[in-house]
């Protein structure tokens, strides 16, 4: 018995003084990055271990999340300055000449913590090593040449079939409750239009058929994921270990909706191999794209079968996020300015009429969307900015800024500002009439410089498709009392969801 407590008594001293000797470094590392950022202005730290985070949070509750907080904050600090968050330090940079600069500089990476949190959650592999999270920017550089061919006009323009195809799905979907009387949660719908156009015109999945299926486990799994990430992005380990019930069932949700993706994913892969192995003619998408590449890429970047799946499942999920964000904002906005929308209706009306297919004669010709589209972005753009880590300390706006420094390249501060913007809070697509040449790394809804969104103008096509149909059948209006704002789960949505009522138009 004596030497039972001996042996105890010795191991909780040893903890003791490990927690204590834990507690004690973790001290002097914040210290340290107080002291290393002390000579940027930025806000005062509530709390010597939380710093920010406690404003962060109390904002959160009240809907406004840090995109909005930290641009409140640039008005107030000016265009560089730092928050602390616990020991993470991000620096804010607002100022077009510094984003340029920290962009286009190849030695500057994507934050591996950034990756992580959307590569692998919870132990299951979502986006791996895939071209959104890959952080090696030469190993970056070979997989993105290989796969830029995909994205040219000449191949997007040879999907304005299946893009018709998926809007009129979804048109006629919606045409149930075209009486005016039922609410209709159009980020939902969004959603599956553009789940489904991705799957059907970049992986050959003909039988995914999701838009009028809400209850259907890919769209639901997609959104766990979103939900994750975001969490993981700004507290990975209390998510990992977070012992409430809530976080439990969203771990749970999480792996078994990416084991489901995966599963998907690896389906249409095989299928495709086997079509190719019989020399039966395969479609010239994205999925080609990625099985050729991955022989190219086979040695020089031991690309295998789960490489080959991070890249599907890159393309399939930020793909489907941007374009349904993208629509549901704008819809949000045209409900919100009547004004704009029978000015959007009266284009559609022209352009199109009657027409049942939109080519890109007609496509060329919807001006007023496409400015309507660079509108919605400014404001409400899927990216509030571009995360990098500096490579080399550098000098910005006066401000010595170290090596290894976080950086968050602030869109959203920026679009919110006079020196760039006239009347920067009135939505008006008017503005994009003209150049100008303020705007310039000012506004970058799809990132900058060589990681800029390979997939942007595959999502802006679709999305003129898809709105074009929307108008062309319907008369859409808001139901009363829903809020403006957006929410942040990896990327900006609205908040609500976009609930609309919906009536058939008579042509």
């Amino acid at each position: 018995m004596g030497v039972l407590w001996t042996v105890t008594t010795w191991v909780l001293q040893a903890l003791m003084i490990s927690i204590t000797g834990a507690v004690v470094l973790y001290t002097v590392y914040i210290h340290y990055q107080h002291r290393k950022y002390a000579h940027l202005p930025g806000p005062k730290r509530r709390s010597f271990f939380l710093g920010n985070l406690g404003e962060v949070i109390e904002n959160k509750t009240k809907g406004i999340y840090f995109l909005q907080l930290s641009a409140k904050w640039r008005k107030e600090f000016g265009s560089i300055f730092v928050v602390h968050l616990l020991h993470n330090v991000i620096v804010v940079v607002a100022e077009p000449a510094i984003v340029k600069e920290v962009a286009f500089n190849n030695e500057n990476k994507k934050p591996e913590t950034f990756a992580q949190s959307l590569g692998w959650m919870f132990g299951q592999r979502i986006g791996g090593r895939g071209l959104f999270t890959e952080t090696n920017h030469e190993k970056w550089s070979m997989q993105r040449k290989l796969f830029d061919p995909a994205f040219r006009k000449k191949y997007l323009l040879g999907l304005l079939g299946i893009f018709n195809q998926c809007a009129d799905e979804a048109v006629n979907y919606l045409s149930q409750f075209g009486d005016g009387k039922i609410e209709v949660k159009m980020a939902d719908v969004c959603g599956r239009v553009t789940l489904d156009t991705i799957g059907k015109s970049t992986f050959g999945m003909k039988d995914l058929n999701v838009i009028a299926d809400p209850d259907n486990k890919l769209t639901k799994a997609i959104s766990y994921v979103f939900k994750a990430g975001s969490i993981l992005f700004h507290n990975s380990i209390i998510a990992e270990y977070d012992p409430r019930k809530a976080m439990r069932e969203l771990r749970n949700n999480v792996r078994d909706g990416g084991s489901l993706i995966r599963k998907i994913a690896k389906d249409a892969i095989f299928n495709r191999m086997e079509e190719m192995k019989r020399g039966e003619d395969t479609p010239n998408d994205i999925l080609s794209f990625i099985l050729r590449a991955s022989e190219s890429l086979k040695e020089s970047l031991n690309f295998g079968l789960e490489e080959i799946l991070d890249e599907f499942v890159t393309f399939f999920i930020a793909g489907q996020d941007t374009t349904a964000n993208l629509l549901a904002s704008t819809i949000l906005c045209l409900g919100r300015y009547p004004n704009i929308m029978e000015r959007l209706k009266q284009e559609v009306d022209e352009v199109i009429g009657d027409k049942e297919d939109i080519t890109q004669n007609e496509l060329n010709k919807l001006e007023y969307m496409a400015r309507l589209f660079k509108e919605t972005l400014r404001l409400y753009g899927p990216a509030g900015g571009i995360h990098k880590i500096c490579a080399k300390e550098f000098i910005a706006c006066g401000f010595r800024i170290p090596a290894n420094t976080f950086l968050m390249l602030h869109h959203q501060a920026m679009i919110a500002d006079e020196q760039f913007f006239d009347e920067p809070d009135k939505f008006d697509p008017e503005r994009w009439i003209n150049e100008d040449r303020r705007r310039m790394y000012a506004y970058f809804p799809f990132g900058l410089g060589p990681r800029s969104c390979i997939g942007q103008n595959f999502a802006l096509m679709e999305a003129k498709v898809v709105l074009a149909k929307f108008i062309q059948r319907f008369d859409i209006s808001l139901v009363p009392g829903q809020s403006f704002t957006m929410i942040t789960e990896v990327t900006s949505k609205p908040k609500d969801g976009t609930l609309c009522y919906l009536k058939s138009r008579k042509h």
